[in-house]
C-alpha cells in the first residue's frame, strides 16, 4: 500500500498540484467538531425509524440499503482500501468520441455507452451493439482488404491504439484506465456506474453512504467503521489523483472524474456519509490502529497517529481538495454545473461548520443568488435552449435549497435560510417553466434531446414528475400537474427512495442511499398533496421572456392536441437553429420529430451539419442559409423574436411571433402565426408563415412516418406528380436527403404522413397556394442525426423564388383512423390585386365552418368575400365559428372590427401610451394616456411598439396621468445587464375580444350583453 501511495504522489507532483497549506486556509482550518451538521438531523433519523415500523415501503427501502451496506461491510479493511484504484491515469470511458472499434457505433445516442462492463469482468468491455469483447489479452478478428486478420489487444494502463484494419484506426482506447473510473463510480457514484455496466445493475449501492445510513438507523458500529475506512483511505489518495485523460480541460479538471459528470456525486456521497458517522470517529480505536499499521501520516506533528490525524486527513485532503476543485472550476464556467456546484460548496461548508464557505456559495461572487438572476429568464427558463434540459433543471438548480433549508449559525446567518420562500430568487419560476413545457407527458423536441418516436403512455407522463418529487411539499401546485395521482404514488413507492428510472439507460438505477432519509420523511406528505389534487391538465401557456407559445385543446389525456411555436428562444448551448419552427404533438406522439442529439459527442462534420442546422427543421430557410446563432456575449434581447398576438379562447388559440434577427442581412419579414382551432371532434392547426427577403424561400416540413419513409403521399390540385430529378436542386443537401423528386405548380397541395401503428396515427396537410408558381420538392431525410440512413422521415419543401413576400398558408389535421373530411380554401380579398399580406381562410369540418383571418400590421380594414358573402376584419388575428351558415362565436386579437354581412362588430381600440415612470422595486411602470375602455378590457399583456418585449400584467391601478401597471416579472433586467424598459417607450395593450350568442340569440361581448 505504501508503494502505491508513493507512486500516486509522484504522478501528482508532475502536475504541480496545489499545496496543502493553501487548502487548509481555504477551509479556514475548520476540521469539523460535531456530527449531524448537514441537512439530515438526528430527529430526522428518529422519525425514519418510526416510519420503518409503520410503512412496508419504508421497510423495503431500508432492506435494500442493508443489502448494499452488508456487501461492503463483509470486506476486510484491507480489501476496502484495495478496491479504490490508486493509479493514474483514468478515462471517462474506453472509447470516448468514437464507439466500438469494430462496428463503429454504440447503443443509444452517446458513444461513452458503446462499450459496457461489470464487476465480474475486470478491465474487459463488451460492445452493446455487436457484442465483441475488448480488453488486454482479448483476441479480435477483423476483415481487412487482405482477408481476415487476428489482433491481440494490449493495454498497460496507458491505452491501446487501434491498428490499421479497423474502422477506428488511430483512435486510442483506454480499457484499464476506464475500468479504474468504473470502480470509483461503483463505490462512490453508482448512478454513473449504471451507464457503464453490462446488463442492468449488478453492483451494490455506493459504499460510504449506504454504510453510514445503516449506522444511523441501527447504531451498529461495524457500518460506521467501514465507512470511515473508505473515507480516510480516499482522503489519503484524493490529492494525488489527476482527473481523466481523454476529455476535459486540465485547468478545470477535478481529481477523480470529469468536470461535468461524476465528481459532484462523489462529493455528495462523501459529505453525507461523513456527517452521519463523524461521532463514531473518536470512539473507533480499531480504525486508528489499522491506519497506524499502514503508515498513516502524523498530520498534527505530535509524534503519534491518533483520531485527530484521521479527522484532519479527511477534512483537509478530502473535503479541502474537493473545495479547491470547485473554486478552480467556477472561475471559468457559467452554466448549470456552476449552480449545482454552489450546493456542493454549501454542503462542505455545513459539514465543516464554516459559515464563510456557506456564505460564499450563496452570496459570493458567482454565488447561487448572483447566478440565478443572471442565468434565468424572467419566465423561469434557464439560458440553455433545450426544453429537455430546462425540464430537468430544478433537480439540479434547486439542490442548494435542500442543502441550506433551515441553516442558521447565529452570526453570519442570524435567521434560518429558506430559499424556496425567497422571492428575490426566481426558483419557483424555474419550477413553473420546467413543468409548464410538459405537453401531455412529452417534452417538445426543441433543442438537444432524444425525442422518442414511440407513443407516450400515462406512465411516461408520471415519470417526468418523479424527478421533481422533492419539490412538491415546497410548491404544492406541482401536484396539480401530475395528472395520475394513483400511478404517481405507486411509482414513487416502488422506485424510491432508492431507485430512479433513467430513460436513456433503460433500467432503474440506484439513488444515493441518503436520499432514503429525506424521501421517507416526505412521502406521506407528498401522497396527501397528490391525492388531494384535482389533476387538471394545463391549458395553453405563453412564456413571454423566452418567446415560447404552447397552444393546446381542451381534450384530456393523449387526445389533447398541442401546437408549439418558439418565436424567440435565444441564449446558448444545446439549441438548434430552428426559430419559428412548428412542433405538433397529438395522440401521445410528437408528429413533427425533432432531430435529437448527435450520435456521438464529437460527431463528424456531416452529422452536426444536418442535426443542428436549419435544413433539418420545420421552418423556412432564406437563400438556403442557416439561421444566425449569436454568441452568449450578445444580450439575448438583441436577437429575440417579437410577440405580435396571443389569445387562448374556447374555440381557438393563437400565437403570432416574428424573428427577423436570425436572418440579419436578408429578412424583412420572418413571421409565423399559428392558429389552433379547438373543434371538439377534429381539432386542427392553421399555419400562416410570412417571409420577405432574399430570392429563394423554402418552406420546410417533415413528419413522422414509417422507418423506411414510405408512408407518405402527396397530391397536387393540377394533377401533376413530382418526378425524380436529373440534377439536385440548389440548397438540397444530398448527403442527408435522397429519393429527391420535384415539380412546378400553382395549385393547392395535400400531403399525408402516417406512422402505421395500430391506431393508424397520421398527420394530413393542405397548403393553399397563391398566384405565384412554386417548386415542390419531396425527399427522404435522416431522422435521428446518426451516421446511419434509417430511420428516415419524408420531407416536403415548397420553394418560392423572386423578390417580394412569400405567404405559406397550411392546415394540419392530426388524425387516427380516417383523415377527417374537410374543405380548406383561401378567401378572396376584395379590392386588392394580391399584393396584400392579409389573409382569409375558410375550413369546414362536418357541420362547423371556421373562418380565419390574419394581417401583419392589424391597422387596415379588409373585406373578404365568399359565395357572395362579405366579411370585414381589422386586427392581427381573428376566428369566426359558423354553424349552418350562421355565426356563433367570434374571436378578435389586437383589432376593432370583425363580422359577416350585416353583423359587423366594432369594438374599442386597444389602450396605448408612453412609459413615463419605472419602479424596479415594485416592478411597475406608469403609462401616460393609458385608460381602460368602457368595455372593461384589462391590459393583460403589455406589448412594446418598437422593441421585442411583452410582459404579463398582474394588476392595474388608475393614476392621474394614466395607469400604473404592475408587471408579473422577476426583474426588469436582461440577465443582469441593461434595463429593458426605458422612459418614453411606446406600449399598448394586447387585447382579445370574444363575441358569442347566448341561448336567446342575443350577442354577448366579453361575457356581457352587447348594448
Amino acid at each position: 500500500m505504501k508503494k502505491m501511495i508513493l507512486q500516486a504522489n509522484v504522478d501528482a507532483r508532475l502536475r504541480n498540484k496545489i499545496q496543502r497549506s493553501q487548502v487548509e486556509n481555504l477551509i479556514g482550518r475548520c476540521f469539523k467538531e460535531h456530527g449531524y451538521t448537514g441537512p439530515i438531523r438526528k430527529e430526522d433519523v428518529k422519525r425514519v425509524r418510526e416510519y420503518v415500523k409503520k410503512y412496508s415501503w419504508a421497510r423495503d427501502a431500508v432492506e435494500r440499503i442493508r443489502l448494499g451496506a452488508d456487501y461492503w461491510a463483509s470486506m476486510s479493511d484491507k480489501e476496502l482500501c484495495a478496491f479504490i484504484p490508486t493509479e493514474n491515469p483514468r478515462a471517462y470511458c474506453p472509447c470516448y468520441g468514437f464507439g466500438c472499434p469494430l462496428c463503429g457505433t454504440g447503443k443509444g445516442w452517446n458513444a461513452f455507452r458503446a462499450l459496457t462492463t461489470s464487476l465480474a469482468t475486470p478491465n474487459r468491455w463488451r460492445c452493446a451493439t455487436c457484442g465483441q469483447w475488448w480488453g488486454p489479452g482479448e483476441e479480435v478478428v477483423c476483415k481487412t482488404r487482405k482477408g481476415l486478420k487476428r489482433f491481440m489487444i494490449g493495454d498497460d494502463g496507458a491505452g491501446w491504439e487501434v491498428p490499421d484494419g479497423f474502422p477506428a484506426k488511430g483512435h486510442r482506447y483506454y480499457f484499464i484506465a476506464a475500468w479504474r473510473l468504473y470502480k470509483f463510480f461503483v463505490m462512490f457514484a453508482s448512478r454513473k456506474a449504471a451507464e457503464m455496466t453490462v446488463e442492468g445493475v449488478d453492483f451494490p449501492m455506493t459504499a460510504p453512504d449506504s454504510l453510514a445510513v445503516m449506522y444511523a438507523l441501527t447504531g451498529n458500529s461495524r457500518y460506521a467503521h467501514k465507512a470511515l475506512v473508505i473515507l480516510n483511505r480516499l482522503a489519503q489518495l484524493y490529492p494525488t489523483f489527476d482527473g481523466v485523460i481523454n476529455i476535459g480541460v486540465s485547468s478545470r479538471m477535478p481529481y477523480i472524474s470529469w468536470i461535468t459528470a461524476g465528481e459532484e456525486e462523489i462529493v455528495e456521497t462523501c459529505v453525507s456519509a461523513y456527517d452521519l458517522v463523524f461521532e463514531h470517529l473518536a470512539r473507533d480505536e480499531e480504525l486508528v490502529e489499522f491506519f497506524r499499521r499502514e503508515g498513516h501520516e502524523d498530520m498534527d506533528n505530535d509524534g503519534k497517529v491518533t483520531h485527530e490525524d484521521l479527522r484532519r486527513n479527511i477534512a483537509i485532503n478530502l473535503f479541502g481538495y474537493m473545495l479547491e476543485w470547485i473554486h478552480r472550476e467556477r472561475r471559468s464556467s457559467l452554466n448549470d454545473w456552476t449552480l449545482w456546484e454552489a450546493s456542493h460548496m454549501a454542503l462542505i461548508g455545513r459539514l465543516l461548520e464554516n459559515p464563510r464557505i456557506v456564505y460564499e456559495a450563496l452570496e459570493g461572487q458567482k454565488g447561487y443568488r448572483e447566478l440565478m438572476t443572471r442565468l434565468l429568464y424572467n419566465d423561469g427558463r434557464f439560458y440553455y435552449n433545450s426544453l429537455y434540459y430546462n425540464n430537468h433543471a430544478p433537480e439540479w438548480l434547486a439542490a442548494i435549497g435542500f442543502v441550506l433549508e433551515g441553516y442558521c449559525d447565529g452570526k453570519r446567518f442570524k435567521q434560518p435560510i429558506h430559499l424556496f420562500r425567497d422571492s428575490s430568487i426566481p426558483l419557483e419560476r424555474l419550477v413553473e417553466f420546467s413543468s409548464g413545457v410538459v405537453c401531455s407527458g412529452r417534452i417538445p423536441g426543441i433543442g438537444d434531446q432524444a425525442v422518442p418516436r414511440k407513443r407516450v403512455t400515462p406512465e411516461d407522463a408520471v415519470k417526468l414528475f418523479i424527478n421533481q418529487t422533492r419539490l412538491i411539499p415546497h410548491y404544492p401546485w406541482l401536484a396539480e400537474r401530475i395528472g395520475n395521482p394513483d400511478l404517481f404514488i405507486k411509482e414513487l413507492k416502488s422506485f424510491s427512495p432508492l431507485w430512479q428510472v433513467k430513460g436513456s439507460i433503460g433500467c432503474a438505477v440506484p439513488r444515493p442511499p441518503q436520499d432514503a432519509i429525506w424521501l421517507t420523511l416526505a412521502i406521506p406528505e407528498i401522497e396527501r398533496l397528490v391525492k388531494s389534487a384535482s389533476g387538471q391538465d394545463m391549458g395553453s401557456r405563453l412564456f413571454t421572456d423566452t418567446g415560447l407559445g404552447i397552444l393546446c385543446t381542451n381534450h384530456s389525456g393523449i387526445r389533447k392536441l398541442h401546437a408549439i411555436l418558439n418565436y424567440g428562444i435565444g441564449g446558448c448551448d444545446h439549441g438548434h437553429r430552428d426559430q419559428l419552427a412548428l412542433n405538433i404533438i397529438a395522440f401521445g406522439r410528437e408528429l413533427t420529430l425533432n432531430k435529437g442529439y448527435p450520435f456521438t459527442w464529437s460527431g463528424s462534420n456531416k452529422v452536426p451539419h444536418w442535426l443542428f442546422n436549419t435544413i433539418a427543421q420545420n421552418t423556412v430557410r432564406i437563400d438556403g442559409q442557416c439561421q444566425h446563432a449569436p454568441g452568449t456575449e450578445v444580450p439575448v434581447r438583441d436577437h429575440a423574436g417579437k410577440l405580435h398576438a396571443y389569445f387562448d379562447e374556447d374555440i381557438a388559440a393563437l400565437v403570432d411571433g416574428s424573428c427577423e434577427p436570425v436572418y440579419p442581412n436578408s429578412a424583412i419579414h420572418y413571421r409565423r402565426s399559428v392558429f389552433l382551432i379547438k373543434d371538439p371532434d377534429n381539432p386542427f392547426i392553421v399555419d400562416v408563415f410570412d417571409v420577405e427577403g432574399g430570392t429563394v424561400r423554402d418552406y420546410q416540413f417533415h413528419a413522422q412516418a414509417d422507418a423506411n419513409g414510405k408512408q407518405f403521399e402527396i397530391r397536387l390540385g393540377d394533377g401533376k406528380t413530382p418526378k425524380p430529378v436529373r440534377e439536385i436542386p440548389a440548397f438540397v443537401d444530398s448527403r442527408f436527403m435522397y429519393d429527391i423528386k420535384t415539380t412546378q405548380t400553382r395549385a393547392d397541395l395535400t400531403a399525408r404522413w402516417w406512422i402505421g401503428d395500430e391506431e393508424d396515427t397520421g398527420l394530413a396537410m393542405t397548403m393553399m397556394q397563391g398566384a405565384k408558381e412554386r417548386t415542390v420538392i419531396i425527399a427522404k431525410g435522416q431522422a435521428e442525426g446518426s451516421d446511419k440512413s434509417l430511420p428516415c422521415d419524408p420531407h416536403l419543401v415548397v420553394r418560392e423564388t423572386g423578390k417580394g413576400n412569400s405567404q405559406f398558408i397550411s392546415v394540419f389535421f392530426p388524425y387516427q383512423g380516417m383523415v377527417p373530411n374537410c374543405q380548406a380554401e383561401r378567401m378572396k380579398l376584395m379590392g386588392v390585386d394580391g399584393g396584400s399580406a392579409a389573409v382569409g381562410a375558410r375550413i369546414t369540418v362536418g357541420s362547423r365552418t371556421y373562418v380565419v383571418f390574419h394581417d401583419l400590421e392589424g391597422v387596415k380594414v379588409h373585406q373578404f368575400s365568399y359565395n357572395g358573402q362579405c366579411y370585414n376584419f381589422q386586427g392581427i388575428g381573428g376566428v369566426i365559428l359558423e354553424e349552418k351558415g350562421k355565426m356563433k362565436t367570434l374571436v378578435l386579437s389586437c383589432g376593432r372590427i370583425i363580422g359577416k354581412g350585416e353583423a359587423i362588430f366594432q369594438t374599442e381600440s386597444a389602450p396605448e401610451g408612453a412609459v413615463v415612470a419605472i419602479n424596479e422595486e415594485e416592478r411597475s411602470v406608469e403609462v401616460a394616456g393609458f385608460h381602460l375602455k368602457r368595455n372593461g378590457l384589462k391590459p393583460w399583456l403589455l406589448q412594446w411598439r418598437k422593441r421585442p418585449w411583452s410582459y404579463w400584467v398582474a394588476n392595474v391601478e388608475k393614476i392621474k396621468r394614466g395607469m400604473k401597471l404592475y408587471l408579473d416579472t422577476f426583474s426588469f433586467k436582461d440577465r443582469g445587464k441593461d434595463f429593458l424598459i426605458k422612459i418614453h417607450d411606446q406600449v399598448r395593450c394586447m387585447q382579445t375580444t370574444v363575441i358569442t350568442q347566448d341561448a336567446s340569440g342575443k350577442w354577448m361581448l366579453n361575457g356581457k350583453r352587447r348594448k
